[in-house]
């Protein structure tokens, strides 16, 4: 199985597609081939029983990761008994988080599961520090928990790059420790409240276009693979408010 649960980890889904509000943007690169949600895609996924009665709401949050991939999918619920909102946008920054979560409380109900896949565009920023960083994720997040006090809320893990933006150095080796660092830390904050993050280590550098930012078709697929059994899991816990 491609998804892996580390201590502090979990996530959530709702259905539609967002434009954020950030006017900055970063467009990345467009997939060459749909992604496969994975399983066979049944008619009746969201009829029935559920549809009749209580379907839980997910909302994903990201930058252009979330972005290619609400793109490219056959099936934006990802065959789940769910309706999942798709938010990304290229170039989006941490500090986009709760400017976004806003316009989207102001459209509609509250989701059971938010989805967060956001830092790594902040990671290498001047001025900041991993530690300046990690202050801001959970100071957000605390936030994040207020406004949403019922709400399930998963940090997916920043992926690894080999450019990054704001980078002055040759190589990138420094910053690839403070992404696993910056990881680690938020999982810990996070388990110490009963949430969870989505573990991305079957992602590496091999996975990578050679922009060396952007997910290749193969990395993309395990992206999803991992957001889309991360949700398998807590749908299973999931009950209506």
């Amino acid at each position: 199985m491609a998804f892996v649960v580390r201590k502090g980890e979990w996530l959530h889904t709702s259905s539609t597609a967002l434009v954020g509000s950030h006017s900055k943007r970063e467009e990345p690169p467009k997939a060459n081939s749909s992604i496969n949600t994975g399983g066979e895609c049944c008619s009746h996924t969201l009829s029935g029983e559920m549809a009749e009665h209580w379907v839980p709401r997910v909302w994903i949050v990201g930058s252009s990761d979330i972005c290619m991939l609400q793109a490219d999918l056959c099936h934006k619920n990802l065959c789940l008994p769910c309706f999942i909102t798709w938010d990304g946008e290229g170039g989006r920054l941490w500090e986009h988080l709760l400017p976004t979560l806003r316009s989207l409380k102001a459209t509609g109900p509250e989701p059971e599961i938010l989805v967060v896949h956001l830092g790594g565009s902040s990671l290498c920023l001047e001025g900041r520090n991993r530690l300046d960083i990690l202050r801001e994720i959970k100071a957000d997040l605390t936030r994040v928990f207020e406004m949403f006090p019922r709400t399930r809320v998963l940090f997916s893990d920043i992926l690894p790059r080999l450019k990054w933006r704001g980078q002055t150095g040759r190589t990138a080796y420094g910053i690839e420790r403070s992404r696993r660092w910056l990881n680690g830390a938020v999982s810990g904050f996070l388990s110490d409240r009963n949430m969870r993050c989505i573990w991305h280590g079957n992602i590496g550098l091999t996975h990578l276009i050679k922009d060396g930012v952007h997910l290749g078709p193969e990395g993309n697929q395990l992206f999803l693979n991992n957001l889309r059994e991360a949700l398998q899991v807590e749908l299973k816990h999931q009950r209506p408010f």
